[in-house]
């Protein structure tokens, strides 16, 4: 799931994605989402729900973070499509990350949230689906801007879910706990 697969993927992608990819793995395109996710949060849950729910997507997004950025990017020390001199991959991006590639804290974080949210059984399943899509669209705009191959993608998503699958326990651990209601 190297070279050749990101070659696949960047070829087969429509040249109309090409700009959309940059726009959406820009960490401030997400904002407005974050912003309704809140709003929809305080309206229909209770606000001591919602205060766990917020705690829960901080650390969930922290430890994705923590874990893919600083201890397994170093330690696998895998350098990025856009890094490789000798390989020819589109670069969408007017520059390309010093830091390494393996495995992607775009997939891992989002995937993590993406899997939190789920998980925390407070939204249907029009609102998960929707989470699923904006995850597959974010990691594809990865590899079509040029700066993950399709492995660093994959464990990223792996990552990702065991973080949160893990932070939705935790979440539904405290609510019941404190017999809430998600």
């Amino acid at each position: 799931m190297g070279a050749e697969w990101l070659h696949q993927i960047q070829s087969f992608t429509p040249a109309y994605f090409d700009t959309m990819a940059t726009v959406l793995r820009n960490k401030t395109t997400w904002i407005p989402l974050y912003i309704l996710i809140g709003i929809y949060l305080f309206v229909k849950q209770e606000k001591k729900v919602a205060i766990i729910f917020f705690a829960c997507s901080a650390f969930a997004a922290g430890l994705g973070d923590i874990v893919s950025s600083h201890i397994l990017k170093p330690f696998f020390a895998h350098p990025r499509p856009c890094q490789e001199s000798l390989l020819r991959f589109k670069l969408l991006l007017d520059h390309c990350p010093k830091s390494y590639s393996f495995p992607s804290s775009h997939a891992t974080n989002h995937m993590a949230l993406a899997i939190f949210w789920i998980g925390s059984r407070c939204f249907s399943k029009t609102q998960v689906l929707f989470f699923l899509v904006w995850v597959f669209l974010i990691v594809w705009a990865q590899m079509v801007v040029g700066v993950h191959y399709p492995k660093d993608i994959v464990a990223g998503i792996l990552l990702g879910s065991l973080i949160g699958y893990t932070f939705s326990r935790v979440f539904l651990y405290f609510v019941e706990r404190f017999s809430l209601r998600a």
